[in-house]
């Protein structure tokens, strides 16, 4: 029983409430082999730095409201990262960007997310984490950039403590003297620190351009190619996996298409991290692709995204009505045995046209009532899109909008 089941039928619930997983093996399979294909490959610094290579590395699931694209992309991303899924590195990470929560309206917030989610998978991130003081300083003068991502999650302390220790070891610390008069005149306090700046700018091509861009939201935008190549540098040391969620991408679709926008910020993430596997779930497929929407990205274009054309966009449909059957057999229960009674879970599937949204809210409506020690009226079932604490209300739930 999940928290909110506990707080919304009680620790007495007459019924034991399961979560279920069902329908989507063919598409778990997929990603699997997917995830599989993407850990094979390896990202030397030529190939970050070839900008017109066709990218691979994302997975969209699109469908309509309700229909578990979330549910999938998460659930897949769990079994990666629990260990569930076979033939993939044994450290894995995974970051979460769900564009219906407000925090991640901002690229910068998105970025410092997977910054934080991908740091358990190396000791250091020096090359981004040098470029993130400078553009912290510039954008944000005055205040300080490990007390801000120290203040969040235990990943956001241990990149708080990660970029300390970068500092400490290229810069001295923060200190007095300011990061940008010390990167960009390659002072450092020591000649080790003044080696050790040299050799990431040496290695990478990309780092100069971007410490020497004065504009701190220019500079930002191509900021992941540094961080994916902190973690290509950790992957050549041990096989790691790492996967980002994208979620309600819908949003960011929704969006004005232009250069500098969201989107056109999301999809440069994706293509200068070639080596992170994203999973993208929309009610739209991705369009990254086609000319007239790559008129407002950076990266856009067939060229580089080819499989959006087929093979790595996932249609997902509605639960069939077996499926629907054993969903809601097994999410309520009594003694192992289903507690929603055969007639009435006909109705719901009846009503549902295989949407799992509205198969979970009827089982949920369903579980309100035997909670209250009453009888389920089979009259509410079937009818319009079940509302939550409907069971405290008078009439059929179909009947209202």
């Amino acid at each position: 029983m999940s928290i909110d089941q506990f707080f919304g039928y009680g620790p007495e619930a007459p019924f034991a409430a399961n979560e279920v997983f069902t329908n989507r093996e063919e598409q778990i399979g997929r990603c699997h082999r997917w995830l599989i294909e993407h850990s094979a490959r390896e990202w030397p610094v030529p190939a970050l730095m070839d900008f017109q290579r066709p990218a691979v590395n994302i997975l969209a699931v699109a469908g309509e409201g309700g229909i578990g694209k979330s549910t999938l992309t998460r659930h897949v991303a769990d079994l990666a990262v629990q260990g569930k899924l076979d033939g993939l590195p044994k450290n894995r990470a995974c970051t979460v960007l769900d564009f219906a929560d407000p925090d991640t309206s901002s690229f910068e917030s998105l970025l410092l997310r997977v910054r934080a989610g991908l740091g358990p998978l190396a000791r250091s991130w020096p090359t981004f984490d040098v470029a993130l003081a400078l553009y912290w300083e510039r954008k944000h003068p005055g205040e300080s950039l490990a007390a801000f991502l120290g203040k969040g999650s235990v990943d956001g302390r241990r990149a708080a403590d990660q970029v300390s220790g970068t500092l400490d070891q290229l810069l001295g610390g923060f200190g007095a003297i300011s990061v940008t008069y010390q990167v960009l005149d390659k002072l450092g306090r020591t000649v080790a620190q003044k080696a050790k700046l040299k050799s990431l700018r040496n290695e990478l091509p990309a780092l100069d351009p971007i410490l020497d861009e004065p504009d701190p939201d220019r500079m930002l935008g191509y900021m992941p190619v540094l961080l994916s190549a902190d973690l290509e540098r950790a992957r050549t040391k041990r096989p790691v996996l790492a996967v980002c969620v994208l979620d309600t991408l819908e949003i960011v679709q929704g969006l004005p298409s232009e250069r500098g926008g969201l989107e056109d910020l999301v999809s440069r993430l994706v293509y200068l991290m070639p080596n992170v596997a994203f999973l993208a779930a929309s009610r739209l497929p991705l369009g990254w692709h086609d000319p007239v929407r790559a008129l407002g990205l950076t990266y856009g274009g067939a060229h580089r995204w080819p499989d959006l054309a087929g093979p790595v966009q996932l249609r997902l449909d509605g639960f069939d009505p077996v499926s629907a059957n054993e969903y809601l057999t097994t999410r309520l229960t009594v003694d192992d045995r289903p507690a929603i009674d055969e007639a009435v879970r006909n109705q719901m599937i009846a009503g549902s046209g295989g949407s799992p949204l509205y198969l979970d809210l009827s089982a949920s409506l369903y579980g309100q009532y035997l909670a209250r020690g009453q009888t389920p009226p089979p009259e509410v079932f079937g009818l319009g899109f079940p509302r939550a604490g409907a069971a405290d209300d008078e009439g059929p739930v179909g009947d209202r909008p």
